[in-house]
């Protein structure tokens, strides 16, 4: 997805520093010093393998950037919000564990401190300083939880991002915890991106939601995967049993919510089917047992055995080779239309109209011409000689009558077809149960 390369190029280039850092940490302590820092050489590095990373990955794909053609570009501001609620519905099981191991990382860097300033004190000194990380945690914690109390996702996410670069600047020296705090700020960062802009020409903000949302529930499901098992480690060190159970009892119930998505949504989507199916992984059985009532507005409703377009559908797998150009009919949106383009992946001469015209703005013109050139071949009682030059304009070779095509088309309109195949002009080859397949060989189309 060509929305995920900003995102997982900075975690590629973190990935290199860190490999790069932790190299230099390991070096450092071999020479017995105690403390790792960033140097030039090590930025160098880095930059250079994630520029070298760029460079090679738009060279192998280059035949794709050079013939893209983005029909939007650019962010324009969002004036909606999510609430926090909806987003810890989505979020709140990865934001639990981030947020306590941030918590406890910082008040275990706060105990240190005393430790660390007097085992480098000249004299015996306290070494206590006045504990300012731990004032601004305690205010960015307040400000979240009345932003979960007003359900305002801003408050939500600014604090959040606050403890995390808070936490992180505690662990400036430590290259492992920077690319893991890291990561998370990255979440938090898309989030509110998100919440303020969307993708000019998106629908609502549809897209710019499920894309980029995919990538913070990725990118937070990964680093609590790793701070929950170093969090097992801090609360050992912070409290008793008796303080744990209640954190783990809370976590047990949060991992409980999040499954009754998948408990409950697979039988409701199982149930939404045409038809009751055992288990499996043919995502073609339904038509075996399926019908379907459709027909073009103005005229009778007709009950379509499914059954009849898999049997045409698999014989075209079986003895088309190449990307011959199919003629099918079109129909409403979330109807039966394109069937067979969808399940045999052959190029038709208008797919579903509705991405065609989202994804192709500016050419809605060239799209109504196809669609008009689909009735005029389908539906319109004429010769077959008179269609031959849109026949040969968009390439088709091979021309499917069946279920749907009766629905929306009169047999009258469709007769063309079975009287060029007996004057010469087509060749019927798939005749059963319905479905009629007729090729055309054109000048231009080779049988």
């Amino acid at each position: 997805n060509t929305w995920d390369y900003p995102t997982y190029l900075l975690i590629v280039g973190g990935s290199l520093f860190l490999l790069d850092a932790l190299g230099s940490a390991t070096a450092a302590s071999a020479r017995g010093l105690l403390d790792w820092r960033m140097s030039f050489a090590i930025a160098r590095c880095s930059a250079l393998s994630a520029g070298a990373v760029v460079l090679l990955g738009r060279l192998m794909f280059w035949p794709y950037f050079t013939h893209y053609q983005p029909q939007h570009s650019g962010f324009e501001p969002w004036l909606g919000r999510s609430t926090a609620s909806q987003y810890l519905i989505i979020h709140g099981l990865w934001l639990f564990i981030i947020g306590s191991f941030v918590v406890a990382d910082l008040v275990i860097a706060h105990r240190q401190e005393p430790v660390a300033a007097q085992a480098s004190a000249s004299g015996p000194q306290l070494g206590f300083r006045w504990p300012a990380p731990l004032i601004l945690a305690a205010f960015l914690l307040v400000l979240g939880g009345f932003s979960i109390w007003m359900d305002r996702i801003d408050g939500l996410l600014v604090s959040s991002l606050g403890l995390v670069v808070l936490a992180a600047w505690q662990r400036q020296r430590e290259p492992l915890m920077l690319f893991l705090y890291g990561i998370v700020a990255l979440g938090l960062v898309i989030s509110l991106g998100v919440e303020h802009y969307v993708l000019r020409g998106d629908i609502g903000r549809m897209n710019t939601v499920f894309k980029f949302y995919l990538q913070v529930w990725i990118l937070f499901a990964l680093a609590s995967a790793v701070l929950l098992v170093l969090f097992e480690n801090h609360m050992r060190s912070l409290t008793g049993w008796f303080t744990r159970a209640p954190w783990i009892i809370l976590l047990m119930v949060l991992v409980g919510a999040g499954l009754v998505y998948p408990a409950y949504a697979t039988p409701a989507r199982i149930d939404d089917r045409f038809t009751p199916l055992p288990p499996g992984l043919d995502g073609m059985e339904f038509m075996e047992h399926a019908t379907f009532v459709d027909a073009a507005d103005g005229m009778p409703p007709v009950e379509m055995d499914l059954s009849q377009d898999r049997t045409a559908i698999e014989w075209l797998r079986a003895n088309i080779s190449g990307s011959p150009v199919i003629l099918e009919a079109v129909t409403p949106l979330y109807r039966w239309g394109s069937r067979i383009s969808v399940y045999t992946g052959l190029p038709t001469v208008i797919g579903w109209d509705w991405h065609q015209t989202q994804q192709r703005p500016g050419f809605q013109t060239l799209i109504d011409l196809r669609k008009a050139a689909v009735q005029q071949m389908f539906g319109e009682v004429r010769s077959f000689e008179s269609i031959r030059p849109l026949l040969d304009r968009y390439q088709v070779q091979y021309i499917y009558v069946g279920p749907v095509e009766r629905a929306y088309y009169s047999e009258q309109a469709l007769a063309k077809f079975e009287e060029a195949a007996e004057s010469g002009h087509l060749v019927l080859v798939y005749d059963d149960d319905g479905v009629q397949i007729f090729r055309y060989d054109s000048a231009g189309n080779e049988s």
